[in-house]
Order: C-alpha cells, then sequence, then structure tokens
C-alpha cells in the first residue's frame, strides 16, 4: 500500500506508463517477427519481456473445456518456486474457469480489457476453493497491484487472454492492453 509519500505525480507517472507502453509494443512486434519460433518461445518471451519492464503479466489459453490453461507468466522465479511449494500446484499448466473470475468474465464475454484493482478478489477466485485461505499469502508475495484482463485475439477470435498487473495502471491502460493482445 502507498504512503503520502509514495504518491508519484499523475502527469510523471502518464509520461512514464507511455514510455513502458511504446517499449512493449516495440518488444511484441519484435517477437511477433519471429515467425519460426513456437508458440511457447514466442508465449515465454512476451512473459520475460513484460518482466524485464517490471510488469506482472500471464497469458492463458482457452481449452476445448472452456477453460483458461497459464501458459506464461512474469513472476519471478524464487516467488514462483514459493508459490507453487505452498499450494502444491504447477502455475504453468494450471487451467480455471474464467467464468469463475469477475475481471476475466468480463473481458472474454466482453471481447474488450477489463480493469479491477483488488488484485486479491482475481487471485481467490481463480484458486481452487481448497486453497482460497492462501489468498491473502499469495496477494503479499506476488503484489496488491492494479490488474488489466484483455482478450488474447487471433484473426478476430478470443484464443485466451492476457492479464497486466503493475501498481501504477489505470482504467486509462486498458486499450493499450487490448494493443497488446491482439
Amino acid at each position: 500500500m502507498r504512503t503520502q509519500n509514495d504518491e508519484v505525480s499523475p502527469q510523471r507517472s502518464r509520461s512514464e506508463a507511455d514510455t513502458i507502453w511504446a517499449t512493449a509494443l516495440r518488444a511484441t512486434a519484435a517477437v511477433a517477427r519471429q515467425a519460426a519460433s513456437s508458440e511457447e518461445d514466442v508465449l515465454r518471451a512476451v512473459a520475460n519481456e513484460f518482466q524485464r519492464l517490471d510488469l506482472r503479466s500471464g497469458i492463458s489459453l482457452l481449452q476445448s473445456d472452456g477453460t483458461l490453461e497459464v501458459r506464461a507468466q512474469s513472476i519471478s522465479a524464487t516467488v514462483t518456486r514459493v508459490l507453487e511449494r505452498t499450494a502444491g500446484i504447477k502455475i504453468l499448466g494450471y487451467r480455471f474457469k474464467p467464468d469463475s473470475v469477475d475481471v476475466y468474465k468480463r473481458a472474454i464475454n466482453s471481447g474488450e480489457p477489463a480493469f479491477t484493482s483488488d488484485r486479491a478478489i482475481t487471485i481467490a477466485q481463480m484458486m481452487p476453493k481448497a486453497l482460497q485461505a492462501l489468498t491473502s499469502l499469495f496477494t503479499r508475495l506476488i503484489g496488491e497491484e492494479n490488474v488489466i484482463v484483455a482478450p488474447l485475439k487471433q484473426d478476430a477470435k478470443t484464443i485466451g487472454a492476457l492479464n497486466v498487473a503493475a501498481s501504477w495502471l489505470t482504467p486509462e491502460d486498458c486499450q493499450m492492453v487490448a494493443a497488446l493482445a491482439d
């Protein structure tokens, strides 16, 4: 949680945000040009670029049963190991029902990006019921940040979802995340 001394002027924050989005768009375009790369290589490269930009992200692909499967994420390796050991499940390959997670449901059903400032609720809704008691621990480990989820599209068809999390995200950033997801 920010204290009054941690506040950054909105003008400076917007300028920094614009720089980050421009860098992310350039990096995504560079990854997209790597046509010979496998799907996994592209997903990993995108997640690595988000991590380099100090953004937390995840890419989930729709499965035939309607679930989303986490295929890439940009949480640090150390935090990932702690989360996986604590929960007893792997993050990559984890499946969840998008209709059970409000922000994902809004994004997938509307075809538009969705913003939430309550990451804890998003985490709780994604977790199996038996693990929801760990929500506050998980939120502390990965950060209490704003989240934008955008439908991941290919040929105008939704094939999954991209989530991006950072403390400085605002609803104004939704269209930038949508551009990255298209």
